[in-house]
């Protein structure tokens, strides 16, 4: 908008002169040279609802113009624009529920926000539906945050134009964008000095807009050149790659590779054509535990354990293949060992707490297992219970070395069961689930034969 001012104080200049010398006839001229001038500054420019949106991305040094947020309030009121939020310093956070260190941020956001909210509002932007957020949130004991939440979002992603998350737009409040970062940048101290007018020297956020996942590392990035292996390559992580896995099969390469993966996420790929339960079978028996900790995943940890592996064949590989060489070098370059061995282990038991138990599936039911995102709850239908502990032990877990759940309930015939299913890392919210069924889980210990990884010397 600066720019098409400029454009017709200039034109109001050059009036004054062609009249000021009798250059009447030169008019015509000027004033069609001037139109595809202010037809060349409205091109970047999109009319939604009335509202003009810039098509192409905004820059640092852009005023943001008066934006429509488009998507659904996912817990307070909203604005209908961007531009509603003038007079505060706004900080727009793009993130995802598959982010790890995109919600890991959302306890310092909240308190920030509750700190300062007569002077900065906090809008955190997702392309994902307010069901599925809700839920997530929720089952993360996130659904209290005081900042604002817009879920579908079908513009803004396009307006600020990225490539990683989290990403953050950092905006005054007269409008400017000031700062676009990463999540690093998002401290105490940087949001401190924002706010009170402080400058800040944020880390330059990378993001590789061009990178084509069809092609080896080395023929997208230079800087890839170091690895560490020379025929299944390891890399540390590559800034401005985005985080993934996959493969690419042509006539003359097979491809297998993973991009800037947590090294945890590394060994469960690994293992998952190994091990029924590879999160709860492997066993850590290392000095540094650090890099297997997912509550830490925030992008300095990030930073410090991803890494980027690729094995290129001119044989197909299949995924158990991949999946062997993948473990072979990892243990190779971070210098571990696995090896197995039948270990005692915690476990926590499903037992039933009524020698006849009335647990039992109606006639009309239909063999169902699966979890709805919108309650929370694990609905059950003509399933036995081996089936809930086979999904339990299946379940995520941020407890380093879990234990196992058993079921030895002696409950063999199918069940119908609907139970708000919580965090499977709480015992005592797992039992408070079970009771109304006649079921309690014991913690005791089993042997088990265990994946037992171990620093290599």
């Amino acid at each position: 908008m600066k720019k098409i001012k400029y454009c017709l104080l200039a034109l109001l200049c050059l009036f004054e002169k062609v009249l000021a010398k009798g250059l009447r006839s030169m008019l015509p001229i000027i004033v069609c040279l001037c139109c595809i001038s202010l037809q060349a500054q409205y091109a970047n420019t999109n009319n939604t609802k009335g509202h003009t949106v810039p098509t192409s991305g905004l820059m640092v040094g852009d005023l943001v113009p008066d934006i429509p947020l488009l998507g659904e309030a996912r817990n307070k009121w909203i604005p209908n624009t961007l531009a509603d939020y003038r007079g505060k310093y706004l900080l727009i956070d793009f993130w995802a529920t598959w982010c790890a260190p995109c919600y890991a941020k959302f306890p310092l956001l909240d308190s920030i926000q509750k700190a300062y909210a007569d002077r900065l509002q906090v809008i955190a932007v997702t392309k994902e539906n307010k069901e599925k957020i809700t839920a997530f949130l929720h089952s993360r004991k996130l659904d209290g945050m005081s900042f604002h939440i817009l879920a579908g979002d079908t513009l803004l992603n396009n307006v600020f134009q990225y490539e990683l998350i989290p990403h953050m737009i950092w905006i005054s409040p007269l409008g400017e964008i000031q700062y676009t970062t990463g999540g690093k940048s998002l401290t105490p101290s940087n949001l401190h000095n924002w706010l009170n007018g402080i400058p800040i020297h944020p880390l330059i956020k990378v993001d590789f807009m061009e990178y084509n996942n069809r092609l080896p590392y080395q023929a997208n990035v230079p800087h890839a050149s170091k690895s560490l292996q020379l025929t299944r390559n390891f890399y540390k992580r590559i800034p401005g790659l985005p985080s993934g896995a996959g493969k690419r099969i042509t006539d003359s390469i097979n491809r297998h590779f993973m991009t800037n993966v947590p090294l945890w996420n590394m060994y469960m790929y690994a293992l998952m054509y190994i091990l029924p339960y590879p999160e709860r079978q492997l066993r850590l028996h290392i000095k540094d535990t650090i890099p297997f900790i997912k509550s830490n995943w925030d992008e300095n940890w990030l930073s410090q354990y991803s890494f980027c592996y690729e094995v290129i064949s001119p044989q197909p590989l299949n995924d158990t293949q991949h999946a062997s060489l993948l473990l072979e070098d990892l243990n190779q370059n971070l210098k571990y060992r696995t090896t197995w061995k039948n270990e005692v282990a915690d476990a926590w038991i499903l037992y039933s707490l009524e020698k006849n138990s009335q647990l039992k599936a109606s006639d009309q039911s239909v063999p169902v297992l699966r979890w709805e995102a919108s309650s929370g709850n694990l609905i059950m239908n003509c399933q036995p219970l081996s089936a809930l502990v086979d999904y339990l032990n299946k379940q995520s877990t941020s407890i380093i070395n879990p234990p196992f759940f058993y079921d030895e309930s002696d409950i063999n015939h199918p069940v119908d069961m609907q139970i708000s299913l919580p965090d499977t890392d709480d015992f005592q919210a797992l039992n408070k689930a079970l009771k109304p069924y006649g079921l309690v889980l014991k913690k005791e210990q089993r042997i088990n034969n265990l994946l037992i990884l171990s620093d290599a010397y």
